[in-house]
């Protein structure tokens, strides 16, 4: 009779255990899947970066409860505390190529990671070869339209400095270079190397003034940006440069700049009336 009891309990207890261990591996919490996406991936020391978590998933848990915290530099220390806030913003003070990390937590306590390169670099014009960029222009007046297609089409060394060739005819092109004031342009046209011109420099406040031309000890004309913050067609947060020729307030024009994109057009206006504008329509950067 002991034996028979014994055998029963034994029983029972087995079919509790493979069903304790069932219900136990049916409510297993499984380690949430990282996911973000940041907006632009590069850009300049004074880009605001916008990351996005909010395509993180789990399987017990909603990503509205996922807790996140962020790493800007993967250099192993946290840069924000655990939060259920799936997007932040960044800025990067220095130039460099930057890994930022995204840690991602569920209820249970697991942890998953993910991470995504940026670069940044303080140019206001990204000079490479095989770059293109394509242009469409008005004249109001004569209610003329035209495209410009321009590339880099190779480099040039002149005094012991390398220019890039930005090609907008068969025979004519510009010279462009980047240094520490901004983009210099030198023009050749029609056989002759024209001298060079900062023609927007960056990094720049407002109000700065630069690309000055002088005549017989008169300033004749300059340049100066007048906004870090505009918005041009659908490009926001460009920069304003306007060439001013004084004693003429009657004619001005504007030249609008994305850093990390480039030149986005112009505007040329004469007593307050738009003359002639030319916009971005496309680009491609290698």
């Amino acid at each position: 009779m002991f034996n028979k009891w014994f055998l029963v309990i034994a029983i029972i207890t087995i079919l509790f255990n493979i069903s304790c261990k069932k219900n136990s591996t049916s409510s297993e919490n499984t380690a949430p899947i990282a996911s973000f996406t940041i907006d632009p991936t590069s850009g300049i020391t004074e880009t605001t970066f916008t990351l996005d978590a909010s395509g993180s998933t789990d399987n017990e848990d909603a990503t509205s409860a996922l807790q996140v915290r962020w790493d800007w530099e993967n250099d192993g220390t946290f840069d924000t505390d655990y939060s259920t806030t799936k997007t932040a913003t960044h800025q990067y003070g220095t130039i460099g190529i930057y890994k930022v990390m995204l840690e991602i937590k569920d209820s249970g306590g697991l942890t998953n990671t993910a991470t995504i390169t940026v670069s940044i670099n303080n140019v206001i014009w990204p000079l490479a070869v095989g770059n293109s960029w394509t242009h469409e222009g008005i004249f109001y007046e004569i209610d003329f339209t035209y495209s410009v297609n321009t590339s880099i089409m190779g480099t040039i060394e002149i005094e012991g400095i390398r220019w890039y060739k930005l090609h907008f005819e068969i025979d004519d092109y510009f010279l462009l270079r980047n240094d520490s004031e901004g983009i210099w342009m030198r023009q050749y046209l029609d056989g002759e190397l024209e001298d060079q011109e900062l023609w927007a420099k960056y990094p720049v406040d407002v109000g700065d003034r630069f690309n000055e031309y002088w005549d017989g000890g008169v300033l004749e004309s300059y340049t100066t940006c007048t906004s870090k913050n505009a918005s041009f067609e659908s490009y926001n947060n460009c920069y304003v440069y306007q060439r001013v020729h004084t004693g003429e307030d009657d004619f001005y024009n504007f030249s609008y700049f994305k850093p990390d994109i480039g030149y986005l057009g112009e505007e040329s206006f004469e007593n307050g009336i738009l003359r002639w504008r030319l916009v971005l329509k496309s680009y491609n950067l290698q």
